[in-house]
């Protein structure tokens, strides 16, 4: 042993000579190296070979290893290579003991449960064993997300659009079990439609008292008895369950979707059942409040309730915690009751002056989200709807289209009263003028985001849907929003002509984009009607516009790319929109050549000559929904001038099977067979 030891200092020794002798070479020929603005100093790779001893371990001195990394070095390696490829993840784990530590906390840090009755969610259990497939969870979830999903074998196939589910077993003692074998839950993520029950709340609490909780379904806090304390329509089995008054007190209590019941009166007006939101406030960790909004019935009168409930806070007297909420959140996008007034009361009741993240829409008062908006002195996110939904109605629009306003002069004073923001979300704007005017107060942005709306019917006396359809809105948008790192806007494709090229080519004038989502807009009509099938002209327009593939967002991404200096652009997500607009066989047809997808820039990845990566999404869930509805209203029939156009452009016998006209688009789009359509 000690002859070993001294052979192993001879080998150290001698590395250290090695080394000192390096530096002392490199030193020597630095003096030397004549300097000058013309001979900059070369960079020099040096290769430093230890003599190999095959008897001898190498020291670990000389080799590192994953030990000599600092561990939070590590931790990012892996979060790096998950946000990159969870399969390159799973391979990471599999180098070495030391990696499989580190990279296994990432691959099993999210559990979530998905069933649809008691069998599926024993069936999830049965892996969840130390002995089962599931067993790493066990020991390295931190989250564990809960979904009571529709039968996948419903016929209306409703699972693709509104998936949770009334879970009836109410049996919960398997997810109790499960509480117990988890070592390190932090949170808990509830989205079932039951009411959350207080079995499973105790047993958080027992087991997990730093576990935060998040609940996304709606709950209807009551009294003492089912329905009690409930003025709302019970439209679901969950609203005859009640629900525990002490999970608001909880400090776990993260995030609650919670009812907020209106009533109206004929002589005093809107009438508000918030009683129950003084309990809701007393959680004192709440963070993120999405507000359910719901009618009152007519069997349950809300001013009944409101004594109800006046009566009971009376005796239960709620503390005042103040929970420091960042998110509020209206669910509902169309707002048949006043949620600028129901905001406006909610800041009564709990401080909202550091709330960071506001999504409303406006019923019939603007100024009332003026005024809110001097209340919210630290808010950084707003998403708004720009159309108030009863001061000026759809109907307005079909009457009288070139009369009607298309943007609210209130709505864009409102908006201009709220602070500079970081994110500012715009549904239902129309003209660029206004979107100007809006910008102008709000520099700092970083975020926007441009929705179009189905309020809207008719297309302005302008001519243009949208408020961005020329390069220079662009240009503009790129001098008042310098800070721009993410942009979503629609825009009406023009058959890939040179001025739709113009507008992707001056998206590359936003010097900090990173993400652009474009919502495309194939219908040139100003005024569509879903019945009829469009003339030959409109319809070979309808079907260039709709046909996005591989190659024509690549297009699209390396036009951003090559005309932005800084080479900032990231992710680029297509979407197509306005199918819905047409006759079912149109539709259908449509639907098939407008496919989703989303581009990533390959930054540093190894093996690839590729600039991007192509990826396409929602492309199973539309064959289901396809399947789903031929199967429910019968097979589609194509009509004969709907193919004719189709042959025109994608003739069966063509080579390449695209025509020659095909190729005098400045965005050429790859081909797609007709058989397909059948």
């Amino acid at each position: 042993m000690t002859e070993l030891r001294k052979q192993r200092r001879q080998v150290v020794q001698s590395a250290k000579e090695e080394i000192a002798q390096f530096w002392s070479q490199r030193k020597g020929s630095s003096t030397k190296r004549p300097k000058g603005p013309s001979q900059a100093p070369a960079e020099t790779t040096f290769v430093f070979q230890l003599p190999l001893y095959p008897s001898l371990p190498i020291p670990s001195k000389i080799m590192p290893t994953v030990d000599c990394l600092p561990v939070e070095v590590r931790r990012r390696i892996c979060l790096s290579v998950r946000d990159y490829s969870w399969h390159d993840l799973s391979a990471l784990s599999r180098a070495s003991k030391e990696w499989h530590d580190f990279a296994a906390t990432e691959l099993y840090r999210h559990l979530r449960l998905a069933f649809s009755d008691r069998t599926d969610l024993q069936n999830d259990m049965s892996e969840l064993r130390t002995d089962g497939l599931g067993r790493q969870y066990l020991r390295y979830a931190r989250t564990l997300e809960l979904d009571s999903l529709l039968e996948t074998r419903d016929v209306s196939l409703q699972f693709l659009t509104w998936t949770l589910a009334y879970y009836r077993q109410e049996d919960w003692e398997p997810i109790i079990d499960l509480l117990s074998r988890l070592q390190h839950l932090r949170l808990l993520s509830y989205a079932v439609l039951n009411m959350f029950p207080t079995c499973l709340f105790q047993a958080l609490q027992q087991l997990h008292p730093a576990c935060q909780l998040d609940v996304w379904t709606s709950q209807s806090p009551t009294l003492d008895l089912p329905g009690l304390g409930r003025s709302h329509r019970c439209v679901g089995k969950q609203f005859k369950e009640p629900f525990d008054l002490n999970i608001l007190r909880s400090s776990a209590l993260r995030t609650l979707k919670a009812v907020y019941t209106v009533g109206q009166d004929p002589e005093q007006g809107w009438i508000h059942n918030d009683e129950a939101f003084s309990f809701i406030f007393t959680a004192p960790n709440l963070k993120h409040l999405l507000v359910d909004e719901m009618p009152a019935r007519r069997d349950n009168p809300i001013m009944k309730v409101k004594r109800e409930w006046q009566e009971f806070a009376s005796q239960a007297k709620p503390s005042r915690t103040s929970p420091c909420i960042d998110t509020l959140t209206f669910i509902n996008g169309d707002p048949h009751h006043p949620y600028e007034r129901i905001l406006l009361n909610i800041s009564t009741m709990v401080d909202l002056s550091r709330l960071r993240s506001l999504d409303v829409a406006v019923n019939s008062e603007p100024a009332m989200l003026s005024k809110a908006a001097s209340i919210l002195g630290h808010l950084e996110r707003l998403y708004v709807h720009m159309v108030p939904w009863n001061k000026q109605r759809i109907t307005d629009w079909y009457n009288d289209p070139e009369g009607s306003t298309w943007d609210d002069e209130e709505m864009i004073s409102a908006v201009q009263a709220f602070r500079p923001l970081r994110f500012l979300c715009l549904r239902g704007l129309r003209n660029f003028s206004s979107l100007s005017r809006i910008l102008s107060s709000h520099h700092s942005l970083e975020g926007l985001s441009l929705e179009g709306s189905d309020r809207h019917p008719r297309t302005p006396p302008d001519g243009f849907k949208y408020p961005i359809f020329n390069s220079e809105h662009i240009r503009s948008i790129a001098k008042l929003c310098p800070r721009l790192e993410e942009l979503r806007m629609p825009l009406q494709r023009s058959q890939g002509n040179a001025q739709e090229c113009e507008i992707y080519k001056a998206l590359g004038q936003l010097s900090r984009i990173q993400t652009v989502y474009l919502d495309l807009d194939c219908d040139p009509r100003s005024s569509p009607q879903e019945d009829e099938i469009p003339g030959p002209s409109c319809l070979r327009e309808i079907l260039i516009n709709s046909a996005i593939d591989e190659s024509l967002v690549t297009e699209i991404f390396k036009l951003v790319f090559v005309h932005q200096q800084t080479r900032k652009i990231k992710n680029l997500r297509v979407n197509l929109v306005g199918a819905d607009g047409f006759s079912r066989e149109l539709e259908h047809v449509i639907r098939q050549l407008a496919r989703s997808f989303l581009v990533t820039r390959n930054d540093f990845y190894l093996n690839t000559d590729e600039l991007v990566e192509v990826k396409e999404i929602g492309g199973v869930a539309w064959q289901l929904c396809r399947e789903d509805e031929i199967g429910y209203s019968g097979p589609v029939h194509i009509p004969r001038d709907i193919k004719e156009v189709l042959e025109e452009f994608w003739p069966l016998q063509s080579d390449r099977n695209r025509s020659k006209k095909w190729k005098e688009f400045p965005l050429l789009v790859r081909s797609f067979p007709l058989e397909s359509m059948h």
